[in-house]
């Protein structure tokens, strides 16, 4: 149960902040034609309840489904993606489901960078990756942290969309943390084993919290004081 919660979050967290990123630094580049189309379709996923984007997800990866219909009009044999890839299926509606929130929480980021700083870049010759990698990303680094804590809590509670997808199965190939506290408290009456679920996931959470904490807010404050001693010594050799 925790590796299939372990590879439940680590899935949802990866594909909720790259996807996330890329369509806020393209709501951002792109043409408003674009933002039209694609920022309605984002955001109804966040907006829905959990049973309704698991409804939505299980036509969608039906045998007859959206899915299959496009593989079979590129000539690719159909998947039975419930039963084949169970796992698979509960990340990409959960992706889906919470993308959104991650797409607002960088659009918020990338709109507070000082446009002085990326004309300086360009000017300098950097490219528009360098100008990502180097100068957005880095000045991002907060929201990345804050938006990675706040989908991992999210994502660890997930419980609806999961059951009413899969119910946990096939066998047990998607019975995360949340819904074996459901099974365990709620069909079988085994109370205290379904509490300590429940604290399990909250420790398991605080963990990831301190470990995020360390890797986004220990480093910068280490960049800072970097910085702050290159500065001090440039100003030390300009007055000598």
């Amino acid at each position: 149960m925790i590796k299939n919660t372990l590879f439940f979050l680590a899935g949802s967290l990866l594909g909720q902040q790259f996807v996330g990123f890329i369509l806020a630094y393209c709501m951002r580049e792109c043409s408003a034609t674009f933002r039209r189309i694609v920022g309605p379709c984002i955001l109804c996923g966040w907006v829905m309840p959990e049973i309704v984007v698991s409804l939505c997800m299980l036509a969608f990866f039906d045998m007859e489904g959206t899915a299959n219909t496009i593989l079979k009009a590129i000539h690719l044999p159909v998947i039975s993606w419930i039963f084949g890839f169970p796992m698979l299926t509960v990340i990409l509606a959960n992706i889906w489901h919470g993308t959104a929130f991650s797409m607002l929480n960088f659009q918020s980021a990338l709109d507070h960078v000082p446009g002085d700083m990326e004309e300086a870049a360009r000017v300098d010759g950097a490219n528009r990756f360098q100008v990502l990698w180097h100068l957005l990303i880095p000045c991002m680094k907060q929201t990345i942290g804050m938006n990675t804590m706040l989908n991992t809590f999210s994502t660890l509670g997930v419980f609806g969309l999961i059951w009413a997808m899969t119910g946990g199965g096939p066998g047990n190939k998607t019975t995360t943390l949340s819904i074996y506290m459901y099974n365990a408290g709620m069909k079988n009456f085994q109370l205290g084993k379904g509490t300590a679920i429940g604290i399990l996931i909250l420790l398991l959470g605080g963990v990831c919290s301190i470990g995020y904490s360390f890797l986004f807010y220990e480093r910068e404050k280490k960049s800072r004081r970097k910085f702050g001693k290159v500065n001090t010594t440039l100003a030390e050799r300009r007055e000598g």
